[in-house]
């Protein structure tokens, strides 16, 4: 419910389907797996055996985007 707040909001879609989930806005980002071949699968359990569409996203790379996304919104509101 942030984004629909306006609050800078950072999700992680799995398996889950990204083009029917996507929050929308200036303000939000959406690490996705649609870029994968199993990407937006929709499977409880991984065909792999892993997350593969988590876990390539490191906490250091999750925490840059979330870092520039409070960043472009606080320049936002300053503007």
């Amino acid at each position: 419910m942030a984004w629909v707040s306006g609050i800078p909001t950072l999700a992680m879609f799995g398996s889950t389907r990204s083009d029917l989930s996507t929050p929308l806005g200036k303000h939000t980002l959406l690490l996705h797996s649609s870029d994968l071949e199993c990407g937006n699968c929709l499977l409880a359990i991984c065909k792999y055996g892993d997350t593969r569409c988590l876990t390539r996203y490191t906490p250091e790379f999750v925490f840059e985007k979330a870092l520039t996304l409070v960043d472009n919104s606080r320049n936002r509101v300053t503007e």
